[in-house]
């Protein structure tokens, strides 16, 4: 009692006359175990699996206020962007991340002085990277877009993609391989909410101009934009002022014309007034996959919903957060084809 009991077992070894073997191999030192992690699988059963990482996190950027974090791999690195503030100014920054983890060199400011940034969103064009984001000047309210090399220097000055009387915000850049989409939300000068669309090369130059998927007298917010090696889906919240509606979900063809009509694959009001990480949608190279919280029987819940790709539903709504009493903020991937990994916060 209150000691330990040790056992030893000893392996006999087999020696043949004339020949010599190996030392033994010397044992590994004793690391202790990773912490373990409680996962509720059910409602009934609680599974025990250890947090493994392959590296110690690494600082990017130290301070508070850092927010809107985007990353992106190019084949040999990383590349980061967040909005930090400096000086009393929304700064997008930028930095090289190794494949190990590590920082490579110090962050670059891409955002020029005395301009307010918002919202990067980031993409490998071949040669560089393309950074896109929410800016301006006085106010917010253009998409601009900057370049920084792969030696993580900046080429040339950022640039304004977007003109006209309306408030371009929440821009999403998506690389195919063989070109980008670009899509991003405005607001017009009459107040309603446009969802657009455009499609550029692979030199990140725009084939045709922005095509108005969605224009509605509701707020939109929440973009997203999936490429499916065919076509594009794109989908964004809708909410009014004291409650969220549903999520919209539109396509488009590859050479930027819409295609289909436009769905819900969530019911029309899934409640509360919280936009933010509300819903997540995803691709498996079969399917699309939509996951988002929803407010019921005064709870949140995350439901699961398959899409075809013609933007037809497959069954009901599956609710996955059984046996937890809240749960929201979901995150839907690919694991391979025609299986989602889905995390979500209970």
């Amino acid at each position: 009692m209150g000691g330990e009991v040790g056992v030893k077992s000893a392996l006999p070894w087999l020696v043949l006359t004339a020949c010599t073997r190996d030392p033994p191999p010397r044992r590994r030192p004793y690391v202790e175990a990773p912490p373990v992690a409680d996962v509720p699988t059910d409602a009934m059963t609680v599974a025990r699996v250890c947090a493994l990482r392959a590296a110690p996190p690494e600082d990017l950027s130290v301070g508070e206020g850092r927010a809107d974090v985007t990353l992106a791999w190019n084949g040999a690195h990383f590349g980061a962007a967040w909005v930090e503030p400096i000086d009393d100014e929304r700064v997008v920054m930028f930095v090289r991340v190794s494949p190990e983890g590590r920082r490579m060199g110090s962050p670059l400011r891409v955002s020029e002085r005395g301009f307010k940034a918002a919202r990067p969103s980031l993409a490998w064009n071949g040669v560089s990277w393309s950074l896109v984001f929410e800016g301006g000047i006085r106010t917010m309210g253009d998409i601009y877009q900057a370049r920084v090399d792969a030696r993580g220097s900046a080429v040339g000055r950022p640039w304004r993609m977007t003109r006209g009387d309306r408030e371009d915000t929440e821009p999403v850049f998506v690389n195919t391989g063989q070109g980008f989409g670009l899509a991003w939300i405005s607001r017009e000068f009459d107040g309603r909410y446009t969802l657009y669309g455009e499609v550029l090369n692979r030199w990140d130059a725009p084939l045709a101009p922005p095509t108005p998927l969605l224009n509605t007298s509701v707020t939109l917010s929440a973009t997203r934009l999936l490429w499916t090696g065919q076509a594009w889906a794109l989908s964004a919240l809708s909410s009014r002022r004291n409650e969220v509606l549903a999520v919209s979900f539109t396509r488009m063809e590859a050479d930027g014309t819409p295609r289909g009509i436009l769905k819900h694959p969530t019911p029309d009001r899934i409640g509360s007034v919280d936009t933010s990480r509300r819903y997540d949608l995803a691709w498996d190279g079969v399917s699309f996959g939509a996951a988002w919280s929803e407010l019921r029987d005064g709870a949140n819940r995350v439901y699961f919903r398959r899409v075809t790709p013609r933007g037809n539903f497959t069954g009901d709504e599956i609710e996955v957060s059984h046996g937890a009493s809240n749960a929201d903020e979901p995150a839907l991937t690919r694991a391979r084809e025609g299986l989602f990994v889905l995390a979500l916060r209970v």
